[in-house]
């Protein structure tokens, strides 16, 4: 039990404690993983979200775990680095040399429609 010592320290209190009951009530609270060797200790990689329209809009599919991925939407992506890169490919199967590489340290997004086809994730 956390016992305030000032009427600034107990306000404080009761502004977390409301942020923790609405995000409770909003969906849970999830432990993200600040670095990525704690990614890889919850088993989560670098994560490639694509959308079904501009502007990150419509349906999605994340795309994470190692090896070769399809990519179904093409209207737009976010990648989200979690200490693996993303090799992008124009072939849905992978088969051709790699296009572009997602770092696994920088954030990267498209609002626009893009090509690729498939994504390696390396581990």
């Amino acid at each position: 039990m956390i016992i305030p010592r000032t009427a600034q320290q107990a306000t404080s209190i009761r502004r977390v404690a409301a942020a923790l009951a609405a995000a409770a009530a909003i969906g849970g609270l999830t432990a993200v993983p600040a670095t990525a060797t704690e990614s890889r200790a919850y088993g989560m990689t670098s994560s490639f979200v694509a959308y079904e329209g501009t502007s990150f809009s419509g349906r999605s599919a994340d795309i994470n775990g190692c090896g070769q991925h399809a990519i179904p939407f093409h209207g737009s992506y976010k990648w989200i680095p979690r200490g693996q890169d993303g090799r992008m490919h124009n072939a849905a199967d992978g088969r051709d040399p790699v296009h572009t590489v997602l770092r696994s340290n920088r954030d990267a997004e498209m609002s626009t429609p893009f090509g690729w086809q498939s994504i390696y994730i390396v581990c």
